[in-house]
């Protein structure tokens, strides 16, 4: 079934755009693949990335693998068949994956967002442990599939978006409106302002608390390590916690301009260029072929296990000396490295330690 603004939209053939959007889906699609793996073998082989949050990294990258099973693979095969006019039962599917892998992807971040605001700012981090982090991976699948399960049901409807060349709830369905209120408000609004607001607060009490903070670091270098060092360890966490928007922005770049056409202008009717409607819906899909760069840029641990096994099975020709992949720390780098991640605020008889770095 084609959807009801389906004249705003070009007729199937192919073209210029298709073939780029067929091309540019496979990239992302092929990376997003090939680079969650990496980041799966990483955490297996890893045991200090088992801490009970990065279970949600886990999730994500799951599902960002099953970004580029599905949804990468669906919109090619839309772009170069009729599969999805002619077979409803495929239109549905392709439309449930869609909006499933889209919910997964945004409340596994914000959960992950939540968790990273309760350890840091009200030292919550002995609560959170793997069975919560677990309970809140089945709550996220749980209500991702509950929704994403309403529009075969009856609550809206799949149709296949030709300017998409994916199947999506239909926008302008009119016995579907409250769906499409619905996603927008509360799968969409919602999430992304609770996400700005975490991070926001994280920054916000960082900056207020450093220069308060206490770096016990008299143990690995009592004697040689000075006040300079002290403060780089706090302009170095500072940066740390600007990385950590980093995800949050990424998401947002990604994600934002998708929300706009979709949600507002195409169900008003305003005739979005196929350029435009090509364009947001592959930044959206190219988040999950951007995530395992993200990683790697936020955790140092993640960059570690990346080296380790590139390096590792890339031909002997080509393999960096020993030397350069001995990742033991001098003292003194150790001293720096525990002076960003060990943080001890003085709370008067008590102090808290709080690990701002792979939470």
């Amino acid at each position: 079934m084609v959807s009801n603004n389906s004249s705003l939209y070009p007729e199937y053939g192919p073209t210029s755009l298709a073939i780029i959007r067929v091309a540019a889906y496979s990239v992302i699609g092929v990376i997003s693949i090939l680079g969650n793996l990496l980041v799966l073998i990483a955490f297996y082989r890893e045991k200090s990335l088992r801490i009970p949050t990065n279970y949600l990294i886990i999730n994500l990258a799951i599902t960002d693998i099953l970004n580029g099973i599905f949804k990468d693979s669906f919109i090619i095969l839309g772009t170069l068949t009729n599969l999805h006019i002619r077979y409803k039962a495929f239109c549905d599917f392709d439309g449930f994956m869609q909006i499933l892998l889209y919910l997964l992807t945004i409340y596994s971040l914000l959960a992950t967002a939540i968790f990273r605001y309760l350890v840091i700012i009200h030292s919550y981090g002995k609560k959170i442990t793997v069975r919560v982090v677990k309970r809140t991976v089945a709550i996220i699948w749980t209500y991702s599939l509950a929704i994403s399960l309403s529009p075969v049901l009856g609550w809206n409807r799949y149709v296949y978006q030709r300017m998409e060349s994916t199947c999506l709830p239909d926008w302008l369905y009119p016995a579907g409106r409250s769906y499409v209120m619905y996603a927008f408000i509360t799968d969409s609004i919602i999430p992304l302002s609770l996400l700005g607001i975490c991070y926001l607060c994280i920054y916000i009490f960082i900056r207020r608390n450093a220069k308060r903070c206490m770096v016990n670091i008299k143990k690995i270098q009592p004697d040689s390590l000075n006040r300079s060092l002290l403060r780089k360890s706090i302009k170095k966490e500072i940066e740390i916690t600007k990385k950590m928007f980093f995800v949050y922005l990424v998401f947002v770049i990604c994600y934002f301009p998708y929300t706009i056409v979709v949600f507002i202008l195409a169900p008003s009717g305003v005739a979005v260029p196929p350029v435009a409607f090509f364009i947001a819906g592959f930044l959206v899909n190219a988040n999950s072929a951007v995530n395992p760069f993200v990683y790697a840029v936020i955790y140092k641990s993640i960059r570690k296990a990346y080296y380790e096994i590139i390096f590792r099975y890339i031909p002997s020709c080509c393999s960096l000396p020993a030397s350069t992949l001995d990742f033991n720390q001098t003292k003194l780098s150790t001293a720096i490295d525990k002076c960003s991640t060990d943080i001890i605020y003085d709370t008067g008889d008590q102090r808290e330690n709080l690990v701002l770095v792979d939470i």
